[in-house]
């Protein structure tokens, strides 16, 4: 049976206006990469493909990836595009979609990923699922197969959401009520806030 929805982490970021990794903060006793492979398991999604990129040895030390797929981004610094260029190139070849996973997501549950895998395998008019919490879009954000060459064959300045936007009809919002879907990791505030969200 071909794999559904694989999950691609983008966690090759520099983390400069958090001063420190985000993959490894600590939330609740855990690193946050940890927290996002939990979600991925929880869901029963398929084995998945993260790309990492600056500090890369650093997460390896800090979670364990041993059953990930990893990939290696050699110039992080072109942003997130081109992080998600090097999962889709290593994405399985009976892989049906894939979902566009920031490693600054961690506190996305399980049970939000369920609902977009439910999603994508039972709408098949639309290609682009997006979660939304208030009107908010967020993330991951589940993508057919069929648009993986699109995204490939970006500019390396061009943000993936250029692919998301190129054609309205075939998006679809799935509204949530857990608002860290709309919300990443960034400043340090926002590591205060994830904190209390989970005490």
């Amino acid at each position: 049976m071909a794999a559904s929805l694989v999950p691609i982490i983008l966690a090759a970021g520099a983390s400069s206006r958090m001063g420190r990794p985000k993959p490894l903060l600590d939330l609740g006793g855990k690193p946050a990469l940890a927290r996002v492979l939990e979600a991925c398991r929880g869901a029963a999604l398929p084995k998945p493909v993260i790309v990492l990129g600056h500090d890369a040895d650093g997460i390896r030390r800090g979670v364990d990836l041993s059953r990930e797929t990893l990939v290696l981004n050699p110039h992080p610094e072109l942003g997130m595009a081109s992080s998600l260029r090097e999962g889709l190139n290593a994405l399985p070849k009976d892989a049906r979609g894939f979902l566009i996973y920031p490693a600054d997501f961690p506190l996305v549950t399980w049970r939000e990923l369920v609902l977009l895998e439910e999603r994508f395998e039972h709408d098949h008019r639309h290609q682009v699922f997006i979660p939304t919490c208030e009107g908010r879009r967020g993330h991951p954000v589940a993508c057919d197969r069929a648009l993986v060459a699109e995204f490939i064959l970006l500019p390396p300045e061009a943000p993936a959401s250029t692919v998301i936007r190129k054609d309205p009809k075939r998006v679809v919002e799935i509204p949530v009520l857990n608002p860290w879907v709309a919300r990443a990791l960034d400043p340090p505030d926002d590591l205060a806030d994830a904190r209390a969200f989970l005490g």
